[in-house]
């Protein structure tokens, strides 16, 4: 099943490549970029773009053909902004994960 989705991504990511298509490629901390895919392989696309960027695959939450220009997007990326008005420095997501903690009883 896994190597059936895999070639569906492959052909999908291979057609954007070969046309030249601008896509938008919105990650799971809803940051977005637009270009155009230069390689990708199993864990990752090189996208180019004003500055070519290395994306991993694992970070990717969606890819689209980006939107033509003057049109707005509903799910825009999400810009923080600081007391300043200078957008904070980026960090990597945290995802949390709680532990299950098994405790062994001796009844005896």
């Amino acid at each position: 099943m896994a190597g059936s989705k895999e070639r569906i991504q492959d052909a999908l990511l291979n057609q954007y490549r070969k046309h030249g298509t601008r896509i938008r490629v919105v990650l799971l901390n809803s940051d977005a970029f637009d270009g155009t895919i230069e390689s990708f392989d199993v864990y990752s696309i090189r996208l180019a773009s004003s500055e070519p960027l290395l994306l991993l695959k694992t970070s990717i939450a969606m890819i689209e053909p980006a939107p033509k220009h003057g049109k707005v997007r509903a799910h825009a990326p999400r810009v923080h902004t600081t007391q300043h008005g200078t957008p904070p420095a980026r960090t990597a997501p945290v995802i949390e994960r709680k532990r299950r903690r098994v405790v062994l009883r001796d009844d005896s």
